[in-house]
């Protein structure tokens, strides 16, 4: 009798761990900027390794994602967010302007360079 329900309880333990384990689901979500405007080409990566890139909409669709998935967002000129998924399946996130970070690229006629690594002459157009 002790035997069964020892059997019964490690049973139960191992189902509801199997359920928890696998619980992941999809994220899907739209970037916007402070103008309410989609943004094109914004990164959204997982601790994972995993992640997406925004469509023409400013949309994303993340796989497998468990509810302590924290998704990083970034975008040049613009500060980086973390955002945890927790029990949503759908995101909006709006990303604040950061021109600080703007002006240590300079862009040539063949490429960019960073400003510090900058030899020679330099103009500046306006």
């Amino acid at each position: 009798m002790y035997q069964q329900i020892r059997r019964a309880i490690m049973a139960s333990l191992l189902t509801m761990f199997c359920f928890v384990a696998f619980a992941q689901k999809t994220v899907t979500g739209t970037v916007k900027d402070a103008n309410g405007e989609p943004m094109i080409g914004v990164t959204i990566a997982t601790g994972t390794g995993t992640g997406a890139v925004t469509d023409m909409d400013g949309n994303f669709t993340i796989q497998n994602a468990s509810p302590s998935t924290v998704l990083s967002i970034s975008y040049v000129g613009y500060k980086s967010q973390s955002v945890k998924v927790g029990s949503s399946n759908s995101l909006n996130i709006v990303l604040q302007e950061d021109n600080t970070t703007l002006e240590d690229v300079v862009v040539i006629g063949y490429g960019t360079v960073k400003k510090s690594d900058m030899t020679g002459s330099v103009s500046t157009v306006k």
